[in-house]
């Protein structure tokens, strides 16, 4: 059994930029479990971009007895890129939910499937593709929207 939630991009603050002489042009890609959902529209010379209309509905699967695939086999994703002028886009940071992590993020007991009715704001730091946050050109965070 599926569920559907409403996963909703709504802005970033204090995005590094990579280069000293231009301000970032950011994007965000969405994946679940490494596949690609969304690509948001640039914001062109933004540090804090805001991001409107930028939904997507993810199908997280509920435990059913006798199935192996669970919340906690599931990852959602957010890299978010500075389209450059000229060449390839450069990495701003990521986000990277999984496993309990991801049952805390949707802000329910999706595995006991106990849930009410809501809509949650989170805003996540960006960190590097190790997970931390000491890279030079990686800092801010994102906002995002869940609603089930």
């Amino acid at each position: 059994m599926l569920s559907d939630y409403n996963l909703s991009i709504k802005y970033s603050k204090k995005l590094l930029s990579v280069a000293v002489v231009y301000i970032s042009n950011p994007y965000v890609c969405v994946y679940w479990n490494d596949e690609p959902l969304l690509v948001t529209d640039a914001k062109l010379k933004n540090i804090d971009p805001i991001w409107e209309g930028e939904n997507l509905i993810l199908r997280v699967p509920q435990r059913i007895d006798g199935s192996q695939e669970t919340l906690f086999s599931q990852s959602l994703r957010l890299e978010v890129y500075d389209k450059a002028v000229y060449g390839p886009p450069n990495f701003l940071g990521q986000i990277q939910i999984e496993g309990e992590s991801l049952n805390n993020f949707l802000g329910k007991s999706v595995v006991d499937d106990n849930y009410t009715s809501s809509t949650a704001m989170s805003v996540l730091d960006l960190h590097s593709v190790d997970g931390s946050s000491e890279d030079a050109v990686v800092g801010g965070t994102i906002t995002l929207e869940m609603r089930k």
